[in-house]
């Protein structure tokens, strides 16, 4: 996937209703210029985590021009 750099962290998972919330492992990543832009989008971060017994989730943050 092209990761330049990866800093453990943690995520918010929540049911429905926002109830049974919990704080669950996950890492910030840093994805280098050769990235695969078909995965990435683009972005040049993101962050994944793991539900427990489940699977895990990916989340891309790409920056915003305000004007």
């Amino acid at each position: 996937m092209g990761v330049s750099a990866r800093y453990a962290g943690e995520g918010r998972i929540a049911d429905s209703n926002y109830s049974n919330a919990k704080w669950v492992e996950g890492e910030l990543l840093v994805f280098s210029s050769a990235s695969n832009e078909m995965i990435t989008g683009g972005a040049r971060v993101g962050f994944v985590w793991s539900v427990p017994n489940d699977r895990r989730f990916l989340i891309l943050l790409n920056r915003i021009q305000l004007e």
